[in-house]
C-alpha cells in the first residue's frame, strides 16, 4: 500500500520495554498460530525502541534479503498483493513502462503487460496504483504552457486501458498554486474496488473507478495533507489533526490518542506523485495492520493502543535514512515484501522472512559515539550491519539538540565512561580535541587498516594523515570539505589570503555601490563559521593553545567586512540568518549559498563545499551568469581542509576486531560511495567514481527563484564540466592543512565574534575572551 506520512515516529506509538516481550500474534490473538510463535520470540529491545544485544540467548527473528526485479528496473511506481497471493508490480525499465507478477516473492518475473501507447501519448507517468484483483490506475502529465495537463486510466487486468475524467476541482485557489490545474496528489484502492483520492486542494474523495463518479466527499476543516486505507477506514492528516473515516458512510470515528499524537508531532506532508515516503501501511486480518517505518515493521490494532514489532529496523535496511519507501505487502507465508529506492533512486525489493534458528538479537554490539548526529555515518551502519547480522551497530550521540547538554558537558561524560570502561567501540571523533585523546592513550593504533585502504583503492594521503604527526594513525578523517569563495571572476582572482579578501570586501562595495550586499544575510556568528575554517590553524600553536595576536587580527577583519552590509541587515533584519553548533554533523550553515550571485543579492560567497552536488550548484550559476567563478579559498592559512567523519577505535574497546572491520568498511570503497552531502570521500577510488558522475537517465533538476529585483529566474542544475571537475581534484590535491575542528574552540569563538560585531566589544578583548575560555578547558 502506498505511504501514509513522513517520520512516524513508531516507538511513540508503542508500548516498548527493555526486556524481551511476549507479544501477541500478527494476525490477532487467535492463538497457536505460526505468528504467534514468531512474535512470542521476537526481538529484545532497549528503552528507546532500539535492539540491544546479548540477553538470554533467545531464537528467532526475521532475516532481510534483496531479491530481483525485472531486468532493467530503474523506477518502481507500485507493489501489491494479490488474490492469488502473489505480486504485482508496475515498473520502468530501459525499455517501457510495464506490469509484472511473481508469485515466488522475486524469483522469477513474468510481464503481464505493457502500458499502452495511448497512455505513454499524453505525457509522463506519475503515478500508480494496484487493486488486489490486479486492475490498475494510472495518472499522466503532459505540458501544456506553463501548467501540466492531467489524465487519468484506468487499466483491466489484461492492460486495455480506459481514460477515466474525474470530477475535480479545476484549478487552485490558494496559495503559491492559484490558478494552476487541480490533480490528484496521491491515490489508493479501497478493499471494495474503488479509489480514494486527494487532490492538491486537500480535499479527498471517493471515486468509481469504471466511471470517474464521486462516490464520497469526505469533509475536512483544514487542509488533508495525506491519507491512508485501512481495511474499511482511511486515516486523514491534517496539520492538527488525524481524522479517521469510515470509507462506506464517510463517517468520522475517534482516533487513536497516542497514534495522532505521534503524527502531529512530525512531518505531516506526504511525497505525492507516486513519491517515496517514510512509513507505509497493509491491511492486514481480523482487524490487525501491519506499518513499516526506519524502526522497523509493525503490527497494529486501531484502538488498541500497542503496536508490536515484528521486523527490527535497526537489523535491516530500514534503518538507512536515505532509503524511500514505496509499498509493503503482508504474504500469506507471514514474510514480508517491500518495495523501496535508496538515496540514489535506485529501486530495490526487499524480502523479509523469518528464520527461527537465528539469534533473535545479535551476540556483539559495536558501540558507535558521535558527538552530533549524521545522515551519512546512519546509512553507512545499516549497509554494515546488513553486511554483518551477528553484529549489532549501535549509535549513541553525545549532543541530541533536544536538551541542554553542551559539548563540554558531553566530553566529560564520554570521558568518564571510557576511563569506566564503559565507552564505546567506535569513536567519530567530530568536534572533539582528538590531540588530546590521543595523547592520552584513549585511541589504538590504526595504521593497518589505514595502508590497507591506501594500498587498495589509494587515498588523499595528506587528508588521512592530519593526525599522524609520528607516523602513527590513531584518527583518519574519511570525509572532508573544501573551503570555498565564488564571486564575479574578476574579484575572485584577487582573492589569495585573509588580508586579500577584506581588501577584496571593499573594493566590490566600491566598485557596486548599488548592489544588495556584499556577503548577503549572515549573521556575525555564521560569518565567523564560514571563514574560521581557513584562519584556525594559524592561531594553533603546538602546544595546543591560542595565538592571541592572529586571533585579534581575525576579529578586526571580521568587523571590517560585517560593517559593509550593515545598512543591508538592518533593512532585512527579518531575514538574517546564523548558525549554531547543536546542528548536525555537517553544519550546513556553513555551506555555500550558491544563488547569491545569480539573484545579485550578493557580491562574494564564501563557504564549504560539501559534495558535487554543492559543486553542482555554483557551476551552473556559473553557466548561468557567464561573469561568476569560484576556487579554492584561503585565509589566515593556507591549503586548509575541514576534516569531516573522523575515526578512530578506543583502546578500551572490547570489540576491536569488529571495531576495526566497521573502519576497514568506513575507509572502503563501498562505504565511501555512500553520499548524503556530508563531505567527499578520502578514499581515491570512490572520490574519482563520484567525479564521474553522470545525470539518470530521463532525470533532470532546475528551480526557479526570485531575485531581489522581483524578476523570477529559471536555473537548470547540470553536473560541472570536466574542466570543472579536475579543478575540483586539483583543489583536493593541494589541501594540506586540518582546520581546528574541537567545538569547544569554535564555540569560543563564534561567541566572542557574536559579542564583537552585534554587541561592540572590542576585537583585541574578544581575542583575549577566547585564549582565556579555551586554555582553561586545555587544562581540565
Amino acid at each position: 500500500m502506498r505511504k501514509f506520512v513522513k517520520n512516524l515516529i513508531s516507538r511513540t506509538v508503542c508500548l516498548t520495554a527493555a526486556a524481551a516481550l511476549a507479544l501477541s500474534g500478527l494476525a490477532g490473538c487467535s492463538g497457536g498460530s505460526e505468528s504467534d510463535t514468531k512474535q512470542q520470540e521476537s526481538e529484545k529491545t532497549s528503552g528507546d525502541g532500539k535492539s540491544s544485544a546479548g540477553g538470554s540467548g533467545s531464537m528467532g527473528r526475521y532475516l532481510e534479503e534483496e531479491v530481483s526485479l525485472p531486468e532493467g528496473t530503474n523506477r518502481i511506481y507500485d507493489m501489491k498483493k494479490t488474490e492469488d497471493g502473489g505480486i504485482w508490480t508496475a515498473v520502468r525499465t530501459e525499455t517501457n513502462l510495464s506490469a509484472w507478477k511473481t508469485k515466488d516473492a522475486g524469483g522469477s518475473w513474468e510481464k503481464v503487460y505493457d502500458l499502452p501507447m495511448e497512455v505513454l501519448e499524453k505525457g509522463s507517468v506519475l503515478q500508480i496504483a494496484i487493486a488486489p484483483d490486479g486492475e490498475m490506475f494510472c495518472q499522466t502529465g503532459i505540458s501544456a504552457g506553463e501548467d501540466l495537463e492531467y489524465h487519468y486510466w484506468k487499466l483491466d487486468k489484461e492492460g486495455k486501458a480506459s481514460e477515466i475524467s474525474l470530477a475535480l476541482s479545476k484549478t487552485l485557489e490558494e496559495d503559491a498554486m492559484q490558478g494552476m490545474s487541480n490533480s490528484l496528489y496521491e491515490f489508493v484502492y479501497t478493499s471494495s474496488g474503488d479509489l480514494a483520492g486527494l487532490d492538491y486542494a486537500g480535499k479527498v474523495y471517493l471515486f468509481d473507478t469504471g466511471t470517474g463518479e464521486v462516490k464520497q466527499n469526505y469533509d475536512s476543516a483544514e487542509h488533508v495533507y495525506s491519507m491512508a486505507c485501512l481495511g474499511e477506514e482511511l486515516l486523514l492528516q491534517t496539520k492538527s489533526d488525524v481524522l479517521t473515516v469510515e470509507i462506506e458512510s464517510g463517517k468520522t470515528k475517534e482516533t487513536d490518542e497516542k497514534l495522532k499524537e505521534a503524527l502531529l508531532n512530525n512531518s505531516f506532508a506526504g511525497s505525492g506523485f507516486g513519491g517515496a515516503g517514510n512509513i507505509l501501511f497493509e491491511q492486514g486480518k481480523d482487524g490487525y495492520h501491519f506499518y513499516a517505518d526506519s524502526d522497523g515493521i509493525y503490527s497494529w490494532q486501531q484502538g488498541g493502543n500497542v503496536c508490536d514489532q515484528v521486523v527490527n529496523g535497526a537489523l535491516t535496511t530500514l534503518s538507512d535514512p536515505s532509503l524511500g519507501l514505496i509499498s509493503l505487502a503482508a504474504m500469506d507465508d507471514d514474510s514480508f515484501m517491500l518495495a523501496s529506492e535508496d538515496g540514489n533512486g535506485n529501486p530495490k525489493l526487499l524480502h523479509y522472512v523469518y528464520s527461527a534458528d537465528t539469534p533473535s538479537v545479535p551476540e556483539t554490539e559495536l558501540k558507535i559515539y558521535s558527538l552530533r548526529d549524521s545522515n551519512e555515518l546512519r546509512q553507512i551502519l545499516s549497509k554494515f550491519q546488513k553486511d554483518n547480522p551477528n553484529i549489532l551497530a549501535t549509535l549513541q550521540l553525545g549532543m541530541t539538540g533536544e536538551d541542554a547538554v553542551t559539548a563540554s558537558d558531553a566530553l566529560r561524560t564520554l570521558a568518564t565512561d571510557i576511563l569506566a570502561g564503559k565507552g564505546p567501540d567506535v569513536l567519530i571523533l567530530d568536534g572533539m580535541p582528538v590531540d588530546s585523546y590521543i595523547e592520552k592513550g584513549l585511541l589504538s593504533d590504526i595504521s593497518e587498516v589505514v595502508e590497507k585502504a591506501k594500498e587498495k583503492d589509494g587515498m588523499f594521503e595528506q587528508i588521512a594523515g592530519a593526525f599522524a604527526g609520528d607516523g602513527t594513525y590513531y584518527a583518519v578523517p574519511t570525509r572532508f570539505a573544501i573551503p570555498v569563495i565564488q564571486g564575479y571572476t574578476e574579484s575572485v582572482d584577487k582573492i589569495s589570503d585573509f588580508k586579500s579578501l577584506i581588501e577584496t570586501a571593499a573594493a566590490v562595495k566600491e566598485k557596486y555601490p548599488d548592489a544588495a550586499s556584499v556577503m548577503g544575510t549572515m549573521d556575525a556568528r555564521s560569518m565567523a563559521a564560514r571563514l574560521m575554517g581557513v584562519c584556525s590553524p594559524a592561531w594553533q600553536k603546538e602546544d595546543g593553545t591560542l595565538d592571541e595576536a592572529l586571533l585579534q587580527e581575525f576579529f578586526e577583519g571580521l568587523s571590517q567586512m560585517y560593517a559593509l552590509d550593515k545598512d543591508y541587515r538592518e533593512i532585512n533584519s527579518g531575514n538574517i540568518y546564523g548558525t549554531n553548533m547543536q546542528g548536525t554533523a555537517s553544519d550546513t550553515a556553513n555551506s555555500l549559498e550558491s544563488l547569491v550571485l545569480l539573484t545579485k543579492s550578493a557580491l562574494l560567497n564564501p563557504g564549504m563545499l560539501y559534495g558535487l552536488h554543492d559543486y553542482s550548484y555554483l557551476t551552473s550559476v556559473d553557466t548561468s551568469a557567464g561573469n561568476t567563478s569560484e576556487n579554492k579559498m584561503n585565509g589566515q592559512a593556507a591549503d586548509v581542509f575541514i576534516p569531516l567523519s573522523v575515526a578512530g577505535v578506543s583502546s578500551k574497546s572490547t570489540h576491536r576486531e569488529e571495531a576495526v572491520g566497521l573502519l576497514e568498511y568506513m575507509l572502503g570503497t563501498e562505504g565511501q560511495s555512500v553520499s548524503q552531502g556530508e563531505g567527499f570521500p578520502v578514499n581515491r577510488a570512490a572520490f574519482d567514481k563520484i567525479l564521474a558522475e553522470e545525470p539518470p537517465e530521463g532525470k533532470s533538476e532546475g528551480i526557479t527563484i526570485s531575485s531581489d529585483d522581483g524578476m523570477d529566474l529559471n536555473l537548470s542544475i547540470e553536473l560541472p564540466s570536466e574542466e570543472k571537475r579536475q579543478a575540483l581534484k586539483t583543489w583536493a590535491e593541494s589541501l594540506k592543512i586540518p582546520a581546528v575542528t574541537d567545538t569547544v574552540v569554535k564555540e569560543a569563538v563564534l561567541e566572542q565574534a557574536q559579542r564583537c560585531l552585534e554587541e561592540g566589544i572590542s576585537p583585541k578583548d574578544a581575542a583575549k575572551n577566547v585564549v582565556q575560555k579555551v586554555n582553561l578547558y586545555l587544562s581540565e
